[in-house]
């Protein structure tokens, strides 16, 4: 199935049969807008709908659809939008976005989403990276490297889901002096978590708290690429708050912080546009990226 969609995916997108991209990005709730004018051009536009084996998303705030497109010597996907485990569909469904860039050949991924701030220093519109991550057992995706179904199943190493080398050439840019790193915590949603499920995430180490990322980020690190996790804070998590939570509240500043973020994608793109140019390809990501 995922080379199936893997051809349709070139074709729709009018793109040669060994076509490969170079960077993922995967763009959360609220935070679609950020790809606007990202990319130096495009190529093509794919629903979600066209390609077989693909669900989409039913949740606001996310298009479902991928932006085929050059940055520099980058050849990018952009994803607007993903479907969450709480929609009732399978593990194999929300990974399939990041199994379908994998078969493409994606090198770098860089997912997005949006989470409720835990720690007391992060405030809505703020942007954390991800460092680690905390997948609560069964609800936050222990199998998302594959299926039963998928003949492709591997296992991952815990340390090697988010890059450090991706994470520490983030940090270097100018325009990421204000972006902390923390430790993400994924739960199973719809329903936000109660003040007392926060304080277990606290207990637990957790700096922020939301519903995705996860799966996708094992499913590419899992074949072989480096994966970086951004999170933009939409909300303060429950029980730290004044306000009840509300995802109206989510979207709208996520898309208050969309110029943020692409800002900071589009430095980060052109770091790696410029190490392709010199050096012929991406050094030290993927199964080097310890």
């Amino acid at each position: 199935m995922i080379s199936v969609a893997a051809q349709h995916f070139r074709k729709l997108g009018g793109l040669p049969a060994d076509w490969s991209v170079d960077v993922g990005l995967v763009l959360g709730s609220g935070l679609g807008g950020a790809a606007d004018n990202l990319l130096d051009s495009r190529s093509a536009v794919v629903s979600f709908r066209d390609l077989p084996g693909m669900v989409t998303p039913g949740v606001a705030g996310h298009v479902g659809r991928f932006i085929v497109g050059q940055l520099g010597q980058l050849k990018v996907i952009i994803q607007q939008g993903r479907v969450h485990l709480y929609e009732g569909v399978g593990e194999s469904a929300v990974i399939f976005p990041g199994v379908l860039m994998s078969e493409l050949g994606v090198r770098v991924l860089v997912v997005t989403n949006a989470v409720g701030g835990i720690r007391r220093d992060l405030t809505p519109g703020d942007l954390m990276l991800i460092r680690d991550s905390i997948r609560v057992p069964v609800v936050a995706g222990d199998g998302s490297c594959g299926t039963q179904s998928d003949s492709s199943v591997q296992h991952v190493h815990g340390h090697r889901i988010w890059c450090p080398r991706l994470l520490q050439k983030f940090q270097s840019l100018p325009v990421a002096k204000d972006c902390p790193a923390g430790t993400y915590a994924m739960m199973p949603g719809p329903a936000y978590e109660t003040p007392a499920e926060v304080k277990m995430l606290r207990f637990l180490g957790a700096d922020a708290v939301g519903m995705s990322a996860i799966p996708e980020a094992m499913a590419v690190s899992s074949r072989g690429g480096a994966v970086l996790g951004i999170s933009c804070v939409t909300n303060v998590a429950a029980g730290i708050g004044e306000t009840p939570l509300d995802h109206t509240e989510v979207t709208e500043t996520g898309q208050a912080a969309q110029n943020k973020l692409r800002l900071l994608i589009a430095a980060f793109l052109e770091k790696l546009s410029h190490e392709l140019e010199d050096s012929g390809r991406l050094h030290g990501y993927g199964a080097d990226c310890l």
